[in-house]
């Protein structure tokens, strides 16, 4: 195997391996987002109580999905060592869903390049980007939001993705790691 040939190889594989990883990164998951009250001391909140959102949102809750998402909730801050009350709680738990819609603006790109061996390069580049459909998405949030004497101190939110035809067990297992992914931005630091 001759010097050229062992460089095309090396460039070769060195070009798949970062094509791999813009792929790997492009799909990552979403990610939640939060917002606080920053002069809140978050130290000092041991237990919390579920309290009913006065949001008026575009996606009604049914019975199943709202003790799905109390039940998600709880144990998550059970985990951060706050305690369920039913009276006196140091912060009210809220949640709701939403519906938004999105364009999807995926596309596809082709690059094309090449040089000559030799003491002297010369290359040429080339590039394109096709629109993969023009469908519109759906995309539904969870919001849980945290209120102390009436302020809200705390909110976060994801999108949550189950699917219309989701089992009850793949609904739940969809739901917990939504709310695991809000909440382990809870409590800020």
């Amino acid at each position: 195997m001759n010097a050229y040939h062992s460089k095309q190889t090396h460039y070769i594989r060195v070009s798949l391996i970062v094509f791999i990883m813009l792929l790997l990164g492009a799909c990552s998951s979403s990610k939640s987002n939060i917002d606080y009250d920053v002069n809140t001391d978050f130290n000092a909140i041991n237990s919390f109580q579920f309290s009913s959102s006065t949001k008026v949102t575009n996606l009604a809750l049914d019975d199943l999905t709202e003790q799905r998402v109390k039940n998600a909730i709880a144990d998550e801050l059970a985990n951060k060592a706050l305690l369920e009350s039913s009276d006196g709680a140091d912060v009210q738990v809220s949640f709701f869903l939403s519906e938004q819609q999105k364009e999807n603006n995926s596309s596809f790109s082709i690059g094309l390049g090449g040089s000559t061996g030799g003491r002297v390069s010369t290359g040429i580049g080339l590039g394109t980007t096709f629109p993969i459909g023009d469908r519109v998405d759906t995309l539904t949030n969870l919001t849980i939001e945290f209120y102390r004497n009436g302020k809200l101190i705390w909110r976060g939110f994801d999108e949550l993705d189950f699917g219309k035809n989701a089992s009850p067990d793949k609904r739940t297992e969809a739901i917990n790691k939504t709310v695991a992914n809000i909440l382990t931005k809870y409590p800020p630091s």
